[in-house]
């Protein structure tokens, strides 16, 4: 107990001073950090590394992929430091500082009474993102993977908490989040993470297969929720946060194919948005794990 305890207390104390920050000095943190790591911490290194060269095969010269990885861990930096700056976020500061893109397509989407499911990757400042959906009065949740360490689990939830945002635990997962879209609520799930055995399909993600979560293609005929893709970048001091058009959904007269179709049209809109902006990706997944195995 005693080391789980003196950890969240080291971990707040970070916190505290990182929220003290001007948000500039912030960000410089962030960034020294990233680039720090680039070069010390190389347990991950060859992964982005490899990743990167797969999927710009061609496309990219090696001192670029290693420009781009480098530019990747000083984004990691930055967006670890804005997660823990989340509680400093507030709606006049996203409607003052920061651009929303779309929010038509949202309102739209829930005027139909059935909840919206969001989808989404790790691309950009990702939790701020769901904090942004909740500042702005929509009731969010989000379906998110437990942490191995119940005490980090607990501060997580608790923060995201604190902004409005309900985490959805793995448990008893399917039933939440009918729960949540029958009251017509905003449910984002992630389908950039590699989802092993009857979870996930194989689709094509930067020319190679990749194991997705069929989930959202599954919930999607069964409720008649929109799905409806967001997503966020930064540009310089500025987030974007965007609110693409709904993706009607593909009925083929299969049941697997159908989710075969639809789950490839997921994966290849994110595809375009991280190829708008690679540096802010989460390369450090292992995304391609079984396409690797053969």
């Amino acid at each position: 107990m005693g080391e789980p305890r003196n950890a969240l207390r080291l971990l707040r104390a970070f916190i505290w001073v990182v929220r003290r920050l001007p948000a500039s000095w912030a960000r410089a943190l962030g960034a020294g950090m990233g680039y720090v790591a680039f070069y010390t911490y190389r347990v991950r290194r060859p992964l982005v590394l490899r990743n990167l060269r797969a999927a710009y095969a061609g496309e990219k010269s090696e001192a670029d992929i290693w420009k781009l990885a480098r530019a990747n861990m000083v984004h990691m930096g930055i967006s670890m430091i804005e997660t823990l700056r989340i509680q400093n976020l507030t709606a006049d500061h996203v409607h003052g500082h920061d651009r929303i893109h779309g929010i038509e397509n949202l309102k739209g989407a829930l005027d139909k009474g059935k909840g919206v499911i969001a989808i989404s990757g790790h691309l950009g400042s990702f939790d701020r993102l769901c904090v942004v959906c909740a500042l702005l009065g929509y009731d969010v949740s989000v379906l998110a993977k437990d942490i191995k360490k119940e005490w980090m689990q607990q501060f997580w939830r608790e923060m995201h908490g604190s902004k409005g945002v309900k985490l959805l635990s793995t448990k008893k997962v399917t039933f939440q989040i009918l729960r949540a879209l029958k009251r017509n609520s905003i449910v984002g799930m992630v389908i950039d993470q590699h989802m092993p055995g009857d979870m996930g399909i194989p689709v094509q993600f930067f020319g190679r297969p990749a194991r997705t979560m069929k989930g959202v293609a599954l919930l999607a005929a069964r409720t008649g929720a929109p799905v409806v893709p967001v997503y966020t970048y930064r540009e310089g001091g500025v987030h974007h946060y965007v609110v693409g058009e709904e993706i009607p959904l593909i009925e083929t007269g299969s049941t697997e194919e159908s989710l075969r179709v639809n789950t490839q049209r997921y994966t290849a809109w994110l595809e375009a948005r991280i190829r708008e902006h690679p540096e802010q990706w989460f390369w450090v997944h292992d995304r391609w794990k079984e396409a690797e195995q053969r």
